[in-house]
């Protein structure tokens, strides 16, 4: 590898002789004319002296031909996996990142350099390359090889929407980075809503659930306690929204406890209730709740029309006629929700029902609920698992609630009886737990004329970009950060897809609004979900990671040597002259 040395003078050489070389001779006969000892070391450190006061003005730089690949060192590297890259590629260029410890003479790599250097970075690793400099690079073709996740929580999802006075999930994975037990706790704005244990090492899955109580943007706490008794918490923002009253028809041959309490709970949580009993061949009776009396004696169009959810008994589905289920088909190919309720074993698939059941031989199912088993009277069939069946509520003997997809709507069955019996045994809170994610799933899904994301991972910080996208059938929509209009781009390929960029501001909440839709979003505090970001990061990386070829091309690489070097050695020959008299 061939080295030359070149300067980046700050005076003409030229000048800086005429001026430098008489100034040394002149310096070298004053030493020669003194009676002193060390006549050859005294002209030695002239020379030095005078040498080293030339390299601060000629600033000497090295140049050699080296490989032009790029080894990038980012925060959270792994030494041993550094080595091993050196020793398998022994002509990379040693770079590091900002905040990242530099190591084996690494140089630094500033970050208006990345885009200059971007196409010669073949590996980079630790935690990565934020998004905001991966963005900058027109050509990803680096090997990235991350290190060991942080312990902590490594993703978090949060099941939306989130509402008031019904249960909601929250799902994530811990990485444990040694054995032992770990609980992990989610805290509402009074209390401890739910806990679960999880033991290392490695990544565990964990699952939590809370019931908020009112609409509104609210800080719930992730708290993560050790075996010490330790405590970590993070802020988790949650935003709860009104409950939407559905519109609910239930047709049955005849009521039972089961109608009467379900009846009872979804009154008391703000829905539109009809209730029709049929009690002989053309009289009907009808209960009411939460809307005004109207009488429904045949299904009609305008009838589903105004109805989210239709739940009825296979008895009352086999009386209906035909022109009432051709409706009904047609009703729930436009986004009408069914929810039968099989009183036998051996009722027969339709294009209204279409799921085989298989009869066994118990009466009763065990089903897990809030972290309990639940043991209740059931229908003895079950559905097994099928390809074309989403399952709500199952156990090892198969399906017991479920539907499938049919047009835009979904038809559904539920197995379990007497689930009332919750209510009855003071588990009024696991009722509300079994039956509102059924009613939610299946009823019919209200349009919006628009919809806001933020495609940025979680968490998000101040003063760091944030991607949005607005799917919005408006020819020219118009999307505002708090009170800031932001500047929106059409998406090539997909219609009424428009993007943007903002910028986080102060942490707490802020706002996305449309005309017709608007998004709660929480920017945190700088330094919180430490472990969170870092896989996130660590996630983009491996996205736009490829194997290219690491050979890379011979290119000159300048270095300029340090200053302070030069400097010392002046003073230290300019101190030898002072002292040496004295000896």
């Amino acid at each position: 590898m061939k080295v030359m040395i070149t300067f980046h003078a700050l005076v003409s050489p030229a000048l800086l002789a005429a001026l430098l070389i008489p100034l040394t001779l002149l310096f070298l006969w004053l030493e020669w004319k003194r009676k002193n000892r060390f006549l050859v070391l005294r002209w030695i450190a002239v020379i030095v002296m005078m040498a080293m006061a030339a390299s601060l003005f000629l600033r000497p730089v090295v140049t050699s031909k080296k490989n032009s690949s790029i080894l990038l060192l980012t925060p959270g590297y792994e030494k041993g996996k550094v080595d091993s890259l050196l020793q398998h590629y022994p002509d990379l260029q040693l770079w590091h990142l900002t905040g990242a410890a530099p190591y084996k003479k690494s140089s630094p790599l500033a970050d208006h350099e990345l885009t200059i250097r971007g196409d010669q970075l073949r590996f980079v690793t630790g935690e990565g390359l934020p998004a905001t400099d991966l963005d900058l690079l027109d050509n990803k073709t680096f090997t990235f090889i991350p290190n060991q996740p942080t312990a902590g929580i490594t993703s978090l999802s949060v099941a939306q929407p989130v509402l008031a006075h019904h249960p909601a999930q929250v799902q994530g994975t811990f990485y444990c980075a040694t054995p032992g037990k770990k609980w992990i706790a989610i805290k509402g704005p009074n209390e401890k809503e739910d806990s679960v244990l999880v033991e290392g090492p490695g990544p565990r899955s964990f699952q939590l659930s809370f019931t908020p109580k009112q609409k509104g943007e609210w800080l719930y706490t992730l708290a993560v306690r050790d075996s010490t008794e330790k405590w970590q918490e993070e802020k988790l923002p949650v935003y709860v929204e009104a409950d939407a009253p559905l519109r609910l028809l239930f047709i049955q041959d005849f009521p039972t406890f089961e109608t009467q309490y379900l009846k009872n709970y979804l009154a008391h949580a703000g829905h539109k209730l009809t209730l029709r009993y049929q009690l002989s061949q053309k009289i009907f009776r009808f209960e009411f709740a939460n809307r005004q009396p109207t009488q429904i004696n045949r299904l009609t169009h305008d009838v589903l029309e105004e109805t989210d959810l239709l739940i009825m008994d296979d008895g009352a589905l086999q009386k209906l006629s035909a022109g009432e289920k051709n409706i009904l088909k047609a009703s729930v190919h436009a986004g009408l929700g069914v929810l039968i309720l099989p009183h036998a074993t051996k009722t027969k698939p339709d294009d209204l029902f279409p799921f085989i059941l298989t009869p066994v031989k118990t009466d009763s199912a065990t089903i897990a609920l809030q972290g309990k088993a639940i043991t209740l009277p059931a229908l003895p069939a079950r559905l097994q698992n099928n390809s074309t069946v989403q399952s709500l509520v199952q156990n090892k003997s198969g399906i017991l609630t479920g539907y499938a997809f049919s047009g835009a709507g979904k038809l559904g069955f539920q197995l379990l009886q007497e689930t009332y019996r919750m209510t009855l045994s003071g588990d009024s809170v696991g009722y509300g737990a079994f039956w509102s994610p059924v009613i939610e799933k299946l009823s019919r899904r209200a349009t919006q004329a628009s919809s806001i994301q933020i495609t940025t991972p979680f968490p998000w910080y101040t003063d760091e970009p944030l991607q949005t996208t607005l799917l919005s059938s408006q020819p020219n929509p118009t999307l505002f950060a708090d009170t800031t209009q932001l500047p929106l781009r059409e998406d090539e390929r997909l219609d009424d897809a428009w993007h943007g960029q903002l910028w986080a501001g102060t942490p707490g909440w802020h706002s996305l609004q449309t005309d017709a839709s608007s998004l709660h979003y929480y920017v945190s505090e700088k330094g919180s979900w430490n472990s969170l970001r870092q896989n996130a990061q660590r996630e983009q990386n491996q996205l736009v990671s490829t194997t290219g070829d690491s050979s890379g091309e011979q290119v000159l690489v300048q270095k300029e040597l340090p200053a302070l070097y030069f400097f010392l050695a002046l003073v230290a020959a300019a101190g030898f002259l002072w002292f040496a008299p004295k000896l």
